[in-house]
């Protein structure tokens, strides 16, 4: 009887079959943000307006109109580097913000003493003084769209006159590094079931918080993972097709349970497909995980 040598038999499964995520499959995420700081008078209701905003965060086209929600964001003992340094790390803890206010807009202004919390309205221009707080934000929202389309520090300051501030192209600048290229596959197999359990590490390197994901994604594109990562910012907006899951206090989930604009047919070698896992209400959109899905062998 021959025995088998190294080398013969059955080629070597490229992508078999898998049902939990690893560390392994995630990419990697890297940023560079800028804010600009606004100097305005202290104890005045100081006027917020953004009239020659053209241009998001994130490169895309925004009119004035559209921003509908406007947050007023204090904390406690971060300057605005160190609250910007954080923001891009994702390391901005719950415990920084002192205060935490919301303004919808009126005719495309919000006044300090507009803003409020829960159907209370304290009056912020009385606190609004010069070294009460690290840093003050101010972050230009629209419904249906995950992260700030618009960002800028305020100042309070006793020797400053202004009493309004405009937010507009020049005043937020974000850059990106993505690597999608060096993570393993996911490969899909026929039970169509997924678990992020085992994650341990997001894509910005930090320790996963498995409790603050909520949304998973599958998303398929005409687009090699190359021109994935140089448009990384535009992936939204370069899907062909999208489907999604609530996931929140789970951690699997059938591919089946994925809603879309037709039942999930599973993943091809024709496109590029992404697994994202997303955390929706966390102030940094970028996803904390995402992943190629490729076919399984056999």
């Amino acid at each position: 009887m021959l025995s088998c040598l190294p080398g013969c038999g059955e080629p070597e499964a490229q992508c078999p079959a898998a049902d939990a995520l690893a560390d392994a499959n995630n990419y990697a995420f890297a940023s560079e943000l800028e804010v600009s700081v606004a100097p305005a008078a202290e104890f005045i209701d100081v006027a917020l307006s953004w009239p020659a905003l053209t241009t998001d965060l994130q490169g895309h086209p925004v009119a004035p109109e559209e921003i509908d929600e406007v947050l007023l964001i204090a904390f406690c003992d971060l300057t605005p580097e160190q609250t910007r340094d954080a923001l891009e790390s994702d390391v901005l803890m719950q415990q920084a913000v002192c205060a935490y206010f919301v303004c919808v807009p009126t005719d495309g202004v919000c006044h300090l003493d507009d803003f409020g919390i829960g159907g209370s309205y304290p009056q912020v221009s009385q606190y609004f003084e010069e070294g009460a707080y690290g840093s003050i934000l101010v972050a230009l929202n629209t419904e249906g769209i995950q992260g700030a389309r618009g960002l800028k520090f305020l100042e309070p300051l006793a020797a400053s006159a202004v009493g309004t501030v405009e937010i507009g192209d020049t005043c937020f600048d974000l850059a990106v590094e993505v690597d999608l290229h060096s993570a393993a596959h996911f490969c899909v197999g026929g039970g169509g079931d997924v678990d992020w359990s085992d994650l341990t590490t997001d894509g910005f390197g930090n320790a996963m918080s498995l409790h603050t994901l909520d949304v998973l994604e599958v998303a398929r594109f005409p687009l090699s993972v190359a021109e994935m990562e140089a448009r990384f910012l535009d992936l939204d907006l370069l899907a062909e097709e999208r489907w999604s899951a609530d996931i929140a206090g789970t951690t699997s989930l059938n591919f089946d349970a994925l809603v879309g604009d037709r039942p999930f047919p599973g993943v091809d070698d024709e496109n590029t497909w992404l697994l994202v896992l997303r955390c929706s209400t966390c102030l940094n959109p970028a996803p904390r995980f995402i992943t190629v899905l490729s076919p399984a062998d056999g």
